[in-house]
């Protein structure tokens, strides 16, 4: 959840440092800050130490790997490989809300600024202070109230009713409210017509994005360890695949609800309540893996590594 909360504080903080300085610069000078802050990491991935070394054999067995044939069954063995993370059913489950989720994200971002500023008339440029609101409660609730929360219902001195046996259940449990969360705070943001309301919507939308960190911890326990790299890749891509229809679907809904006026201005936000309930009724079916499976899975991946 920590890494989770870490990769949104930049969207989530620099919208008001944006603010400032087209307020002061104009807007070029944040554009060039824009591209000089991606070019930094850019350069600093190449920092980061190798972790798994390969090891080359000298008695000349590995295959020519040039070929187009190699190629093509290396790609084929990777793919059953990658196939294989989504067997079970919860699997299939956490892919698909992986892939609907990322509309409450980008409803958060670059979008709330646009519609912000047309529902209640105020300059582009003093709209990152507004996110950056949400930004400064998400970090609150990323980094220390969930983490206590988290904890706090895993020890004895906890009352039975609010106690968690494991983390598997209480993964489980905050995931599947986190999604509760995120739809009454969305509905608020689509019905509020001040500033006021729409913050308010705001910080109880914060104790809802949770969800995604508790739901990649879910992700881990159907694979083993050696897996984990893979299976967060394949998510990754399932999440940038969905914009092809997110980013259009809350443009539409945006116009749609622009043009009718009133109350359905918030359109674009009733949609992404609707979709955190989707999303929560197919969280309900997900089942934690038995222990026997995942240690089962990790001994044989451990076997076929050494051999």
């Amino acid at each position: 959840m920590r890494i989770h909360g870490s990769s949104m504080i930049g969207n989530l903080i620099s919208p008001a440092l944006a603010s400032i300085m087209m307020s002061s610069t104009g807007p070029w000078p944040p554009l060039f800050v824009a591209l000089l802050l991606t070019a930094i990491p850019s350069a600093m991935i190449f920092l980061v130490p190798e972790s798994l070394k390969h090891e080359s054999s000298d008695d000349g067995d590995e295959p020519d790997r040039s070929t187009l044939k190699t190629f093509v069954t290396n790609g084929l063995v990777e793919l059953k490989k990658s196939a294989k993370i989504f067997s079970s059913p919860s699997m299939i489950i956490i892919l698909a809300i992986f892939t609907l989720q990322l509309a409450l994200v980008l409803s958060t971002y670059q979008f709330m600024g646009q519609f912000t500023s047309k529902r209640y008339h105020i300059p582009l440029a003093e709209t990152g202070y507004i996110q950056s609101a949400y930004g400064v409660t998400f970090i609150s609730v990323s980094f220390f109230i969930m983490p206590f929360i988290a904890s706090e219902v895993l020890k004895s001195r906890t009352p039975a009713f609010l106690r968690f046996d494991d983390d598997k259940k209480r993964d489980m449990f905050f995931a599947r409210s986190a999604y509760l969360v995120s739809m009454v705070g969305t509905f608020i943001l689509g019905l509020a017509g001040s500033i006021p309301g729409f913050v308010f919507g705001l910080v109880i939308l914060a104790f809802g994005v949770s969800g995604e960190g508790f739901l990649r911890s879910i992700a881990t326990l159907y694979v083993s360890a050696e897996q984990r790299s893979r299976l967060f890749t394949i998510l990754a891509l399932s999440a940038i695949a969905s914009n092809l229809w997110v980013s259009p679907a809350l443009a539409a809904l945006f116009s749609l609800g622009m043009r009718l006026g009133g109350v359905w201005m918030g359109l674009p936000y009733f949609g992404v309540s609707s979709l955190c309930v989707v999303i929560f009724i197919m969280a309900l079916f997900l089942k934690p893996p038995p222990p026997a499976k995942v240690d089962a899975e990790s001994e044989s991946e451990g076997l076929l590594n050494s051999e």
